[in-house]
């Protein structure tokens, strides 16, 4: 995601609501790739940390997998400046729905 006027706050650094939502798609992409085609994750929570500024350049992620049952997922996403320096990580958990999957819900 590059960090441009259109991601940044009035005092220059990247709007923290931009890089949750950039570890909450790439998290969500990731879960949603190891599903079946009938089955779909939806999020249930995500937490995010945010440890330096970003004020230009690109920011990237990499979602790894926590644990992987057949009724959620956790991923852990870390996110990146130009640098490779870790500037924020999140965690993302998904509950997945759908022929297989054990609910919680109850019928």
């Amino acid at each position: 995601m590059p960090a441009t006027e259109r991601t940044r706050d009035p005092y220059g650094d990247n709007y923290a609501c931009a890089i949750a939502i950039l570890g909450e798609s790439l998290g969500s992409i990731a879960a949603n790739l190891c599903l079946a085609g009938d089955q779909r994750g939806v999020g249930q929570t995500l937490e995010v940390y945010y440890f330096l500024p970003v004020t230009a350049g690109l920011i990237t992620g990499r979602a790894s997998p926590v644990s992987i049952t057949s009724s959620r997922h956790v991923w852990r996403i870390g996110l990146r400046d130009e640098t490779d320096t870790l500037v924020s990580t999140a965690s993302l958990s998904m509950a997945i729905l759908g022929p297989g999957a054990k609910t919680l819900l109850p019928p």
